[in-house]
């Protein structure tokens, strides 16, 4: 009798304990980015200026708003870009289109604003700007890219920026480790994650590594791609995909999915210089 309710009792626990597995569609609850309450108000960020906008301060606006000050002007100068593009570069100005990995239909390009959390986004050119960058394109990489009319003149380049969820700033096969595409400082080539200032940062007050150098570029189609260095110096090429109205890169699409379920669209980033 006492065995026979053992045996009952144990079958019983099997069933709770098997209900409240997770899902292999969202492990643990995870989410790609922090609660929407950690969204700092204005008040507490500061104001982001635009580079658009911060171009026509004076410099006693500047000094205000706490940007650097104009370069002193000369003849037949040109509105610069902060870049640090290699010598010898040919820079060129355009945008960056995603293209599906699966049928190559586009889903549209960079916007010149970010989501809430400070990351880029997708936008449909016919109803949003899209973000003008410069980018070497006689150069195969690592290079930056510079943003032109970005939503935030004190970070001019387009890097990655470590994901909220990752456990570690490196990413690899068999982890689900991701990295924002966002507005960042500027790092140099082959430089390893360094905490620095970024977008999702000034959204959100919580401090995350970056890496802006990440970009390679193929003459012959024209794509962009990131290359990530880890903390080991080793060299992982990202998977970018959009996901949750966020711009990222993984080193395992599969582990990603697995992690934080169904729903990223993989897409190649083309440079096109017109709409």
């Amino acid at each position: 009798m006492f065995s026979r309710l053992f045996c009952i009792l144990s079958l019983v626990f099997s069933v709770v304990v098997a209900s409240n597995v997770p899902s292999i569609e969202q492990r643990d609850g995870l989410s790609i980015n922090p609660p929407l309450s950690s969204i700092l108000q204005e008040s507490r960020r500061g104001i982001a200026i635009p580079q658009l906008t911060a171009r026509e301060l004076t410099n006693a606006r500047r000094l205000a708003a706490g940007l650097p000050l104009n370069p002193p002007r000369r003849r037949a100068s040109r509105t610069h870009v902060a870049r640090a593009a290699p010598s010898g570069s040919v820079l060129a100005s355009g945008y960056i289109e995603a293209l599906r990995v699966d049928d190559g239909s586009s889903i549209g390009y960079v916007g010149s604003t970010y989501n809430s959390f400070g990351e880029a986004r997708i936008v449909d050119p016919a109803a949003e700007t899209p973000m003008v960058f410069s980018i070497p394109t006689n150069v195969a990489g690592p290079f930056d890219i510079g943003t032109v009319n970005g939503p935030n003149s004190l970070y001019p380049f387009f890097g990655g920026i470590q994901g909220f969820s990752s456990t570690d700033v490196d990413i690899g096969s068999g982890s689900y480790n991701y990295v924002y595409l966002g507005s960042t400082v500027d790092t140099s080539v082959d430089s390893t994650p360094i905490v620095g200032g970024n977008t999702f940062t000034v959204a959100t007050g919580i401090s995350e590594a970056v890496e802006s150098s990440i970009w390679t570029f193929n003459a012959k189609d024209h794509n962009l791609t990131p290359q990530w260095i880890n903390s080991d110096l080793s060299m992982q090429i990202g998977s970018v995909g959009y996901f949750e109205s966020t711009l990222l890169f993984t080193a395992d699409p599969t582990t990603f999915t697995e992690t934080f379920g169904p729903g990223a669209v993989w897409v190649d980033l083309k440079f096109v210089t017109a709409i």
